[in-house]
């Protein structure tokens, strides 16, 4: 836990530098939720500033830097936090998104994955109307615990932001879960996010593997989307060497935007 005003206070003499670097994409209220976590650190020297976060069982990390030169100073802060290994997102388009991933790396973090967001202002259904069957239901509360460990189980949790479990059953309640069934086994899970009004955020896939390969997963995501068919913005995050990721959102019509996101780790 940490004073969220001194947090404001360090990032606002950061920013007064004409080369101000940040990888923060959280908004103040989330930051200010960061601060009063349990786990959460907050430190700072003369040229960075650095938030950790403990998410899960990931040591998530924001950074400030007056410059890329301050890169340096930041490994400084990193090396004062007691828990490795440490996280950092960071998310920009080329050839910024490489230059900053380069200056981290040469400073003794290591390239972890990368991924690029992918958009779509309407989805493709087909020429025909969509059918499914019982097989396809949204999910309920009493499949929070279940689909928490399927996710857990399936992702790496250092590439994707899993919910809690109080946010997985915010988005159950707000009927943005949904599961595909046999024999009354859930066998695969897609968890949508709305974005503002009109725009839907695909935030995690996932399939039994006993079940993939199918095309389960395709028609699940088709289905929990034509939910929201009304919406004019869909977005998601794919790693890049996830092929069968790609293949599955291109078919429905999302394509790359040119955002990217390198996850590297600090150990």
């Amino acid at each position: 836990m940490f004073e969220i005003s001194e947090l404001f206070k360090q990032v606002s003499r950061l920013k007064r530098s004409e080369k101000f670097v940040a990888n923060n994409f959280c908004s103040a209220h989330d930051l200010a939720r960061i601060s009063e976590r349990k786990g959460s650190c907050f430190l700072w020297n003369e040229g960075a500033a650095l938030v950790v976060n403990c998410d899960g069982k990931v040591n998530r990390a924001y950074f400030f830097l007056e410059s890329m030169d301050a890169v340096s100073q930041l490994r400084v802060l990193v090396d004062q936090f007691p828990d490795k290994p440490v996280v950092v997102d960071c998310v920009g388009r080329v050839p910024q998104v490489d230059r900053l991933s380069d200056v981290l790396r040469i400073s003794g973090f290591r390239s972890y994955a990368k991924l690029s967001r992918w958009k779509s202002g309407s989805i493709r259904f087909g020429t025909h109307p969509l059918h499914f069957d019982n097989s396809y239901r949204v999910a309920e509360n009493d499949d929070c615990l279940y689909i928490l460990r399927m996710l857990n189980e399936t992702f790496d949790q250092y590439i994707s932001h899993l919910p809690s479990k109080e946010k997985l059953l915010s988005l159950i309640e707000n009927q943005l879960v949904f599961c595909a069934s046999n024999d009354e086994e859930i066998i695969a899970v897609v968890c949508l996010e709305k974005i503002g009004a009109k725009a839907i955020y695909s935030y995690q896939n996932a399939v039994l593997e006993r079940y993939r390969a199918m095309g389960i997963g395709g028609r699940l995501l088709q289905y929990g989307l034509y939910q929201f068919r009304e919406c004019t913005q869909y977005s998601a995050w794919i790693e890049d060497n996830n092929i069968v990721s790609k293949r599955m959102h291109n078919t429905i019509g999302f394509t790359p935007d040119g955002l990217k996101d390198h996850v590297l780790i600090y150990e």
